[in-house]
């Protein structure tokens, strides 16, 4: 990959023969993403013309100019292409194992294969969690044959005003769901209060068990 790199091409004459050998090497590797019966002539003229007019420029212009010139490229832009898919590390591979160790544990073990690749699809390359909204997911969810079993429970609603919320009954919040129980067997819970005005009040009016 290291006859794409701009900055290590030679000056002058040197130039026009640089990287003859590697580009013809990559092409008999990657041969089936080349048209059948190629010709190696026709691959190396495209490639001094790359040379010509990529000159100084990065690995990024480099590739561009050629995938977007395809025209005049065709053979070294299919080359390309495929080029830039090869993953430089195995730092990526790295994560995808570190993922999947993370999702199936001992704990989780009857996942199934799918349900392990999607999962790992979301951990590699989904938002942040930050970033994440889980509202669709839950509606979703909500309206499947294992959400449905749930309807006497939940109630798909928004957040209610603390001022506004119904007499008699607690909203515990789950995600985008509200799960309502009623609290007739609790006192209500009395509102907050200074400590100076207990104890006030405590003087003023003392329990019966201090008389």
């Amino acid at each position: 990959m290291e006859v794409f790199d701009t900055m290590a091409w030679p000056s002058g004459i040197e130039l026009a023969s640089f990287g003859n050998d590697d580009i013809l090497a990559l092409a008999r590797y990657f041969e089936l993403s080349l048209p059948a019966g190629y010709s190696e002539e026709a691959l190396l003229e495209e490639w001094l013309g790359l040379k010509a007019i990529a000159k100084n420029l990065p690995f990024s212009m480099l590739c561009k100019n050629a995938l977007a010139q395809h025209y005049r490229f065709p053979l070294l832009s299919r080359l390309v292409a495929v080029v830039v898919c090869v993953p430089i590390s195995t730092s990526c591979c790295e994560r995808g194992f570190s993922a999947m160790n993370r999702i199936r544990t001992d704990e989780r073990t009857k996942l199934s294969n799918e349900v392990i690749n999607m999962l790992m699809m979301t951990a590699v390359n989904g938002v942040a969690v930050t970033e994440y909204d889980p509202q669709p997911a839950i509606q979703h969810w909500y309206l499947t044959s294992s959400g449905r079993r749930f309807s006497h429970v939940y109630t798909c609603a928004q957040v209610p005003p603390q001022a506004h919320a119904r007499a008699g009954l607690r909203k515990e919040k789950m995600g985008a769901l509200y799960m309502e129980e009623a609290v007739t067997q609790k006192p209500p819970i009395p509102s907050y209060r200074e400590p100076e005005e207990i104890l006030k009040d405590c003087i003023m009016n003392p329990p019966d068990s201090l008389l």
